[in-house]
């Protein structure tokens, strides 16, 4: 128990619980249990302590009377003990060093470890349990390193609240949905053997929670103000999401299984050499340098899945993070990048396969509404969008055409000019952030990439390996900018990767980009543009032509309709990665 701690004490706590353990002391004089309270029919919300008890002698009850266990969570003293007594070897783990730091004599006689500080052990553990715990990771992980953790045939048991739903409102990052977390526990090796859904039972602890911390931040002046209210209108939501059934508290217990044949693993800093590997070997002779994964995944712009089998990656399925203005509003995409499966797996693209794995694992993870990403798209050709359509991953919802032009008119122009434009955003940023604030108003009822001076600097002006044009048209008289565009030069054409303009400066730009092929001596000039808006690009002799790309959405997880998407897309050239 923590009863002899005072309220300061508990400063050390992770935000919010220090302040939920500061209220919660005031009122009951004692922090024995953190987690969720098990209510009868009847109670009030002020039997919080005994409902707690009645959830905590539940969970002891459940577990095996001797072995190793491993309890991951927010553990107090009285738990651990308990655990003891009934014959259990006891490790506490957590996330957080914090919560050691404040209860180092509660965990007196006890290991203690971080939840990821077990690279080296293997088969430990009789029974995990883990308490209201998880969401701070993803699953993916969680669920490897406890296959690692337990002995054969070992119990993992998971009490905590999960999205049994998710819709366009749900925030960000927002709990893990159940559907997902099962399809993850099987592919890791688990089989689920037992699960209770304890809603009913628990629905009044956060209106336990609330009440109380109401109480204290109403009498006490020491209460941060801000992390109450932030506090006390997320136990708000959840109640709400309780009783609408939009949440589920569930306890799950899953045996470990055989080990699978592919394992997915989340990818890092730390996977880049084995990734680039991969790379070389799927693209050859193409390579990726180390500074291009930097400029696609590094500082936290990218991520992946990765398929493992015997020690070794056989499949990446990476995404780049991507701002997008849709329909109006700012949001998160992803696009999908370095898709690759090694020649020794290439043969098994099914569902069952190493490709499937990393492919249906990514979504699972951050793609859809409440995920890190709401919408996911790429550029695949069209016999990979059929192997993935058949897998029920992507739908399509575009498709890019090729538009090309014979370079021309190399005569100046009277009235604009033509500027190039370098990395120094004192002199440019407000320029390019204006014209992109022009383009976009014109695309409220679209979905097209942002492309403020952040955007076009690390996509253009700081890339790793390749030189890129960029060049903006101005006025002579005002020197106010028209439009920008960014250009590519190869032997025997121009790669036309973007314009940021008002709709009716296209045509015009489209001439300027000509003009500058001309007097360089590139015959023509190219882009890439989603068929529906390419209409805006057919001037100045144009020639359209099917380029076999298609765009993608992602429908293995819950989000936005296909339908919804449908024609609704700006991509260019410079939106692809590798162009």
């Amino acid at each position: 128990m923590m009863d002899n701690k005072r309220a300061q004490d508990f400063s050390g706590l992770p935000e919010p619980y220090h302040i939920l353990a500061m209220s919660q002391h005031a009122k009951y004089g004692a922090v024995e249990y953190f987690h969720s309270g098990l209510f009868d029919d009847g109670d009030s919300l002020a039997k919080l302590p005994e409902a707690r008890q009645r959830m905590f002698a539940h969970i002891i009850s459940s577990l095996p009377a001797a072995g190793r266990i491993l309890v991951a969570g927010k553990i107090t003293n009285q738990m651990a003990d308990a655990l003891q007594k009934r014959g259990l070897n006891v490790t506490a783990a957590s996330h957080s060093e914090k919560w050691f730091t404040i209860l180092d004599d509660a965990y007196s006689g006890f290991e203690k470890l971080q939840f990821y500080e077990y690279s080296d052990i293997k088969g430990e553990y009789d029974i995990i349990l883990v308490m209201e715990h998880a969401c701070s990771f993803h699953y993916i992980t969680f669920f490897n390193t406890c296959h690692d953790l337990l002995t054969d045939k070992g119990m993992l048991l998971v009490l905590d609240s999960f999205a049994l739903c998710r819709t366009l409102l749900d925030k960000k990052d927002t709990l893990p949905l159940w559907e997902i977390v099962l399809s993850q526990a099987e592919r890791c090796g688990f089989k689920l053997i037992g699960m209770e859904d304890l809603t009913e039972n628990v629905k009044q602890t956060p209106l336990s929670y609330m009440d109380t911390l109401k109480e204290y931040y109403n009498t006490s002046g020491s209460v941060e103000t801000d992390v109450a209210e932030t506090t006390i209108n997320a136990l708000a939501e959840m109640a709400e999401k309780y009783a609408d059934r939009s949440y589920g508290y569930l306890f799950a217990k899953f045996q470990k299984d055989e080990s699978p044949r592919w394992k997915p693993v989340l990818t890092g800093r730390q996977d880049s050499d084995r990734i680039r590997r991969l790379f070389e070997e799927v693209f050859a002779p193409n390579k990726m340098s180390d500074s291009l994964w930097e400029w696609k995944y590094g500082a936290g712009r990218g991520t992946g899945v990765a398929a493992w089998t015997e020690g070794e990656m056989v499949a990446h399925y990476g995404g780049m993070e991507r701002r997008i203005s849709y329909f109006g509003r700012t949001e998160s995409a992803v696009q999908i990048a370095d898709v690759m499966v090694s020649d020794k797996e290439r043969g098994v693209l099914t569902r069952k396969g190493a490709f499937f794995v990393a492919a249906s694992t990514f979504p699972e993870c951050f793609v859809g509404y409440g995920a890190r990403f709401l919408i996911g798209f790429g550029f695949p050709n069209r016999r990979a969008m059929l192997v993935a359509e058949r897998m029920k991953l992507y739908g399509e919802v575009d498709r890019m055409k090729g538009v090309r032009w014979q370079a021309g008119g190399q005569r100046p122009r009277l009235t604009t000019g033509i500027k190039e434009i370098e990395d120094a955003p004192l002199k440019w940023e407000s320029v390019i952030n204006s014209l992109w604030s022009k383009m976009s108003e014109e695309l409220t009822d679209a979905i097209v990439g942002i492309r403020d001076w952040e955007y076009i600097r690390h996509r253009y002006l700081i890339h790793p390996e390749h030189d890129y044009h960029v060049l903006l048209v101005h006025s002579r008289m005002t020197g106010a900018g028209r439009g920008l565009f960014v250009l590519r030069h190869h032997e025997h054409e121009s790669n036309l990767l973007d314009i940021v303009a008002p709709m009716s400066e296209i045509p015009f730009i489209i001439g300027e980009a000509k003009r500058v092929c001309a007097l360089r001596g590139t015959p023509s000039l190219f882009t890439w543009i989603t068929e529906t808006f390419a209409e805006k690009f057919l001037c100045h002799d144009s020639e359209i032509t099917d380029i076999d790309v298609r765009i993608p959405t992602s429908i293995w997880t819950p989000g936005p309709d296909k339908k919804e998407l449908k024609d609704k897309w700006w991509l260019m050239s410079g939106d692809t990665d590798f162009l």
